[in-house]
């Protein structure tokens, strides 16, 4: 229960940050290419801050308490975010909430391993949480999105009172390790490779699919949140049978199933032109990022020894959430400029299909 609540408050507080912030810089009354730079500077600086907290986990003994520490750091800078101070705020909170995820689930996993409970169940509540709150807060904002720090800010705090209820040690001791251990993980590099292509292409989606969405004929931030909703909710029945899917299957025919469910979506947000179509896209988001998160953090927790564990997920944070992300910032942000955003979601459904045809011999029999 703990490890749930702790999932439900964390992608609430998520659905109010990554779904709305855009939006929120945007009213700001910032140029196009300020706010690419935004938007780029968080997951490229991530790249820097994530391995230093990975290791400071591993390092210590103490991962609730690191984690501890992100979650607080992360709700102190909100306030400036609020108060106008937009690139100071966004650069030091790149430093420190992109590590609320991969700490969490670290600690989480090893947790529920340990007790013999499956992680499908507990990460669905954070699903839920994540739907629930995007379609409130899209309907209650009315497209005024100033309110967006401050939301994220007492979410936060609310997410630190509950960590105090998580497990409080991974192992009791301090333990050496290093981030070259996770590389020779089986198939690690190939895996990895595909998550960086398919997080690219999330990266265009969850910076830019705002502005697109809201650009459509009859549009509102009600609408959005609607979106949003349906999204999440599409997650359930993966995440229902998730652990028996990894266990039959394994990560390989996994992320290759997630690379052609990708690339269908894109291809329908490339070709709509109304809201319904828009919508009828977002139900297969439940086939592409939780999948893949899924099926990477599984793997991390079962192949990495206990040293590493904290390592490997911030590893995968960084070449999922930081490089790809960051490359497909830039790239949505130069493509949204000269193409347009309909054209940008049809290369992207190009690269996914495209990474599934490269990956297919090399991943299709890692179980």
């Amino acid at each position: 229960m703990p490890c749930a609540a702790f999932y439900a408050l964390y992608y609430g507080v998520n659905a109010v940050y990554m779904g709305y912030i855009s939006k929120y810089y945007q009213q700001q009354g910032i140029s196009h290419g300020a706010l690419t730079l935004l938007l780029l500077c968080f997951p490229v600086l991530s790249m820097f801050s994530l391995p230093f907290w990975g290791a400071r986990s591993d390092g210590s003994g103490r991962p609730r308490v690191i984690l501890q520490g992100v979650i607080l750091l992360s709700a102190l800078l909100m306030p400036f975010l609020a108060g106008g101070h937009l690139l100071f705020a966004c650069a030091a909170l790149a430093c420190c909430y992109p590590a609320i995820q991969p700490l969490g689930d670290s600690l989480i996993l090893h947790s529920l391993q340990k007790n013999g409970q499956p992680f499908g169940p507990v990460r669905l509540v954070g699903s839920l949480a994540f739907s629930a709150v995007n379609l409130l807060f899209g309907y209650l904002l009315r497209d005024e999105y100033s309110a967006v720090p401050w939301t994220v800010c007492a979410g936060l705090g609310g997410l630190l009172a509950v960590s105090f209820l998580l497990p409080k040690e991974k192992e009791s001791r301090r333990e050496k390790g290093s981030f070259r251990e996770v590389l020779r993980l089986p198939h690690m590099v190939p895996l990895m490779l595909l998550v960086m292509a398919l997080q690219l292409t999330l990266g265009v989606y969850y910076n830019f699919y705002p502005l697109y969405f809201t650009a459509l004929p009859g549009a509102a931030s009600g609408w959005l949140g609607l979106a949003y909703f349906l999204g999440s909710m599409s997650e359930l029945p993966f995440l229902l049978r998730g652990d028996r899917l990894f266990m039959r299957f394994g990560p390989g025919p996994m992320l290759l199933a997630a690379a052609l469910c990708l690339g269908l979506r894109y291809l329908l947000l490339g070709l709509a032109d109304s809201l319904p179509l828009a919508l009828f896209a977002q139900l297969l988001h439940g086939g592409g990022f939780i999948v893949i998160t899924f099926a990477m953090a599984r793997y991390i927790s079962r192949e990495a020894p206990p040293a590493v564990q904290a390592r490997g997920q911030t590893l995968l944070a960084v070449a999922g959430f930081g490089l790809s992300r960051a490359c497909g910032v830039l790239l949505g942000g130069c493509l949204s400029a000269h193409i347009g955003l309909h054209a940008a979601f049809l290369l992207m459904s190009g690269l996914a299909l495209g990474s599934f045809f490269i990956f297919f011999p090399l991943l299709r029999r890692v179980r």
